[in-house]
C-alpha cells in the first residue's frame, strides 16, 4: 500500500533517507498490520525475532503489551500522540532503553522509536557524581566537626598552662626577691649556693619563657584555624589579598616548607609569621574571603601534590604567586614548576570529577570547585604550560568591586 499521497516524490529517495535516520519508524494499518520498518527498527527490535516468520506488533515489543494502547489509538479521532518508555531485556544484566511515540496519522498508525540509552547513562553519571559530591561535602562536615573538638581539646590544656606558667613567673620574681634581701658576702658559707640558685633561676625563666612563647604559637593556628573556619563562606568583603594569602600560608606551613619554597612577589618566603606581608602595599577587593582561601589551598596543595607524585630528588620545587592591579581588576600569577599538563588533559582539569592524578590519589572536585569560587566572584581563570620552567601557570583574573 502506497502511503505516500504526493505522486511527485520519489519514493525510493524518501525511503532510503527514512532508512537512514537514527531513530526508528514503524507504519500500521490500523488492523495493527505492519506496513513499512526502517532500517533502525529492524536492527533494534529484531534482534530476537525470526524473521523468516510473519512478524506480529508484538513480536517487535516483547514483553509489552502495546496492542490494546494501539487499539485505543485505532478509534481515536483526535490524533492524540502517546509517548511511553520501552525496556528491551538483552539478558538479565544487560537491557537497552527506547523512547516509543504513538500516533494516529489518517488511516495509519506511526511508531517513532528513539535510542535514550545515552540520556540514561547520562542521567545516572550525573547522579553519582551528585552523591559522590554529596559524600565529599559530608566528610568536609565531619572534618570540619573533627577539626572543632580537635581545637577545643588543644586550646584547654594550652590555656591551663599559659596561665599556670604565669604563675610560675610570678613566684620565680618573689624568689628572685627574696634572693636580692639575702645578698651574701662571698665569705658566707650560703654565698655558692646562692650563686647556683640565681643560675637556676635564670635558667628555668629561660624554659618558661621558651614555653611561653610554645603556648602563643599554638594559640596563633588556632587563631588562623578558627578563623578559616567560621568565617561567613559566601558573604563579600572589602579585604587585602595579602591578609588572606597569609592566612593560608599560616595553615599550610608545616606542609610548604617540607615540600617546596614559595615566592610572592618576586621574594622568597622563608618563614612565616603573622605580618608576613606588611611591608608590601595593600590590595584590597570584595570578595568572600573563606572561598579565595579555599582557592589558594586547593593550587597549593595540587602543587605539593604533583612534586610529591613526581618524586623529585631535586630541591627547586618552586610555587611562585604574583600580585597584580590592572585597572579595575586583580591578576594573579600562580607558577609552579612540577611538569607540564599534556593538551588533552589541559582542556579537561576544570570538569568535575576529572583528575590527572593516579587513581586513589585525586577526587578531580579541586580544580573544578577552584573554578566555581572564581565564577561566584565574576572572574576568570586560565591555564597555560610553560615551557621555560617544565611548569603551568594559572592567571586568575578578579574585579576589585563587586559587580551585580
Amino acid at each position: 500500500m502506497n502511503i505516500f499521497y504526493n505522486e511527485t516524490i520519489n519514493t525510493d529517495l524518501v525511503m532510503n533517507i527514512i532508512n537512514d535516520l537514527n531513530i526508528g519508524i514503524i507504519i500500521l494499518d490500523l488492523k495493527l498490520q505492519i506496513l513499512f520498518m526502517n532500517d533502525f527498527s529492524r536492527n533494534q527490535l529484531t534482534m530476537d525475532v525470526d524473521l523468516n516468520k510473519k512478524i506480529s506488533i508484538n513480536d517487535l515489543f516483547e514483553g509489552f503489551d502495546i496492542v490494546e494502547l494501539l487499539k485505543k489509538l485505532g478509534d481515536d479521532t483526535q490524533n492524540d500522540e502517546y509517548v511511553l518508555s520501552y525496556k528491551k531485556s538483552i539478558n538479565e544484566k544487560q537491557h537497552v532503553f527506547y523512547s516509543v511515540s504513538i500516533k494516529r496519522m489518517g488511516e495509519f498508525l506511526l511508531i517513532k522509536i528513539e535510542d535514550i540509552n545515552s540520556y540514561i547513562s547520562l542521567k545516572e553519571e550525573v547522579e553519582a557524581k551528585k552523591n559522590l559530591q554529596l559524600l565529599e561535602s559530608e566528610k568536609l562536615n565531619s572534618i570540619g566537626q573533627v577539626a572543632a573538638n580537635v581545637i577545643h581539646e588543644i586550646n584547654t590544656p594550652n590555656t591551663y598552662m599559659r596561665a599556670n606558667m604565669q604563675l610560675a613567673d610570678i613566684y620565680l620574681k618573689q624568689i628572685e626577691k627574696s634572693l636580692e634581701e639575702i645578698n651574701p658576702i662571698k665569705e658566707d658559707k650560703i654565698y655558692e649556693e646562692h650563686i647556683k640558685i640565681e643560675k637556676n633561676i635564670k635558667e628555668l625563666r629561660q624554659l618558661i619563657s621558651s614555653s611561653f612563647r610554645g603556648t602563643s604559637r599554638i594559640m596563633e593556628k588556632i587563631k588562623t584555624i578558627r578563623n578559616f573556619m567560621y568565617k561567613d563562606n559566601y558573604r563579600f568583603i572589602n579585604e587585602n589579598i595579602f591578609n588572606v594569602l597569609e592566612n593560608v600560608l599560616l595553615i599550610m606551613n608545616n606542609t610548604i616548607q617540607k615540600h617546596s619554597k614559595i615566592i610572592v612577589n618576586n621574594t622568597l618566603i622563608e618563614n612565616t609569621w603573622q605580618g608576613m606581608f606588611s611591608d608590601l602595599e595593600e590590595i584590597k577587593l570584595q570578595i568572600p574571603v573563606q572561598q579565595i582561601e579555599q582557592l589558594f589551598m586547593i593550587l597549593i596543595n595540587n602543587s605539593i601534590d604533583i612534586f610529591k607524585e613526581n618524586e623529585r630528588k631535586r630541591i627547586d620545587n618552586l610555587i611562585a604567586i604574583d600580585f597584580q592591579i590592572q585597572e579595575e581588576y586583580l591578576i594573579i600569577s600562580y607558577k609552579n614548576n612540577g611538569g607540564e599538563i599534556p593538551k588533552n588533559d589541559r582542556d579537561k582539569i576544570f570538569e568535575p570529577f576529572y583528575t590527572t592524578k593516579s587513581k586513589g590519589k585525586g577526587t578531580g572536585l579541586g580544580l573544578y570547585i577552584a573554578k566555581e569560587i572564581i565564577t561566584l566572584c565574576k572572574g576568570e581563570i586560565n591555564v597555560l604550560n610553560l615551557e621555560d620552567i617544565d611548569g603551568v601557570k594559572f592567571i586568575i583574573k578578579l574585579p576589585t568591586k563587586r559587580f551585580a
